[in-house]
């Protein structure tokens, strides 16, 4: 009697213990949606470094006449302003990327621009502090700013939140020649990367923090699905910073998105525009090396199917109007053929290849 007794005790303590720690996630999460959701005047942040490979008296009392300079830039502001820092000697040392780091997470710096961020003599810390209902113009006022300091002295560009190190031509190019209208088309303002962890393909957004909003994560995708996962991320991205609001499910509406050219771009074998589409999500664990910002992760766990690949697949068809299987199984030979082929034997030159392009390989 004693044992059932105990046994009971043990069932319903696990129930317990189970139903509040269920409870606390849900609340965790629910405060953590409040947070990304529940201020639309609070200020958003953006942070770069700038180095020179020569030595320079920078004046760090520059004239900005959108943004107020301030010696440090404060918790709040209701104001555009401007903090610019030299660094040196050790403070240099220290604010200089880690290379090894950003190769766990996918990111490829090239040799050059290593040797001269290595080889640095001094460089400018400048952030930037803007409300967010001017956030658009802010924005594009702190791009030009950082284009005209790295042009006029030279300077190579390390953006700290997406993990991009470039030069003044490369930074007016991305960030500054191909935003038309009021709304930004967001890729060009943030990186996608994608990497291998623990046999698994991975992708996230960097940068979403420039917008206020969170960074996008997609765990263990299939590399058939490479180029669609990265549409997926580039238009959930475009849909939050155009007031979709971040909650359980994220709603995806094509009419809801301004820039069209950008919705032809990556829809262009669905025929119909009229998408609209309910995603679930989840608040996404970080990891080292991600930027310092939220993170939301996309689940399929609603779609029906044996196995995540299926799921994804089924996703990934309704949102985009792939024929899927027909495609996966032309691609699974493409991949199979390109590992066996005498002159490919790399076979991280996989991420190279373009899913929606793979009649352009060769391997005569």
């Amino acid at each position: 009697m004693v044992d059932i007794l105990e046994i009971v005790q043990n069932i319903i303590s696990k129930f317990i213990t189970k139903y509040i720690k269920n409870i606390l996630v849900l609340f965790i999460i629910f405060i953590s949606f409040n947070n990304l959701n529940g201020n639309d005047n609070f200020d958003v942040r953006l942070k770069v470094i700038i180095y020179f490979d020569h030595e320079i008296q920078i004046n760090t009392q520059l004239k900005h006449p959108y943004f107020n300079k301030v010696n440090k830039l404060p918790k709040h502001t209701s104001r555009p302003v401007i903090e610019i820092t030299q660094l040196k000697d050790d403070l240099l040392h220290l604010s200089s990327p880690n290379f090894t780091s950003l190769t766990k997470i996918g990111k490829r710096i090239s040799n050059s621009k290593r040797k001269e961020l290595q080889n640095a003599k001094n460089a400018l810390s400048v952030r930037f502090a803007y409300p967010k209902d001017i956030l658009f113009s802010s924005l594009k006022k702190a791009n030009k700013t950082i284009y005209n300091i790295a042009k006029k002295y030279n300077g190579l560009i390390w953006d700290i939140e997406t993990k991009e190190i470039l030069t003044a031509k490369q930074w007016r190019k991305k960030r500054l020649h191909k935003d038309i209208g009021k709304i930004p088309l967001v890729e060009n303002h943030i990186s996608i990367n994608t990497f291998k962890k623990n046999k698994k393909n991975i992708a996230i957004t960097l940068g979403m923090s420039k917008f206020g909003q969170p960074d996008i994560l997609i765990k263990d995708y299939t590399i058939t699905n490479h180029q669609a996962i990265k549409n997926l991320l580039n238009l959930i991205s475009q849909s939050l910073i155009e007031g979709q609001k971040v909650s359980r499910n994220l709603n995806i509406d094509l009419n809801m998105i301004s820039n069209k050219d950008f919705v032809n771009r990556i829809f262009q074998i669905r025929k119909d525009k009229n998408l609209n589409i309910s995603i679930p999500i989840a608040m996404g664990h970080w990891e080292e090396d991600f930027s310092n910002n939220y993170i939301i992760e996309i689940l399929f766990d609603h779609i029906k199917g044996k196995s995540l690949k299926e799921k994804q697949r089924k996703l990934i068809s309704e949102i985009f109007g792939l024929e899927d299987e027909i495609f996966e199984i032309e691609y699974d030979k493409i991949i199979h053929k390109y590992i066996n082929s005498p002159k490919q034997k790399e076979s991280e030159k996989l991420n190279e290849i373009d899913p929606h392009n793979i009649t352009s390989l060769s391997f005569n």
